[in-house]
């Protein structure tokens, strides 16, 4: 009613699309649930927005900013592809999202919700996992002899190295760079011709 229409107006308009009711401020239980806004790439679902605007508008002026100031955070996680989905291209907004959310007050931190933050920081470890994967294979592929001295023993390391590239998942190649996956290619040539040779 009008309490909710007045929370509307002193949090803004971004309060509407950013806010969760499990949400942890001034005035809300730990045990509020998780019905509330949940945004991502794919577009909105919005879930017990009335009850979210009731809280904020009962719990006073500070409380209000408060929630505002911690909106375009919740909406910059909420924005992340879901970790299975991250590639290397999402590394910036998830370093932009951390950034933000450790700029917020304690109280301003206190309206982001549990399972918000816990995306942010799942996101986190997924993109340093992927790196660590990458770099691993990238040491790897990088040891070996180059394509123009490759001999009949080296053949065994370069096969190695390219099952590993297979074994590496989509998103962890978004991490490679194109230099290292062209030479392992002119490897892989280089052992398919003296191969060739060496049959003829």
């Amino acid at each position: 009613g009008g309490d909710a229409g007045g929370a509307g107006r002193g949090a803004g308009q971004g309060t509407r699309a950013g806010l969760f009711a499990g949400s942890r401020g001034p005035g809300h239980p730990q045990g509020a649930g998780r019905r509330g806004i949940r945004r991502g790439r794919g577009g909105e679902h919005v879930r017990g927005l009335p009850a979210v605007l009731r809280r904020i508008a009962g719990s006073g002026e500070a409380a209000e900013s408060a929630a505002a100031s911690a909106v375009s955070v919740i909406q910059e996680i909420a924005s992340l592809p879901a970790s299975s989905k991250l590639t290397a291209a999402d590394d910036d907004e998830i370093s932009q999202a951390r950034t933000s959310y450790d700029a917020l007050t304690d109280n301003e931190k206190s309206w982001v919700s549990d399972e918000s933050l816990a995306k942010l920081v799942a996101a986190e470890q997924t993109a340093a996992a992927n790196k660590t994967a990458a770099e691993a294979w990238t040491a790897t592929a990088q040891a070996l002899t180059a394509a123009s001295s490759l001999s009949k023993s080296d053949e065994a390391g370069v096969n190695a190295v390219q099952a590993a590239y297979n074994n590496l998942t989509a998103a962890q190649q978004s991490y490679l760079a194109a230099a290292d996956t062209v030479e392992l290619q002119s490897r892989l040539a280089a052992v398919a011709e003296n191969k060739q040779l060496a049959a003829d």
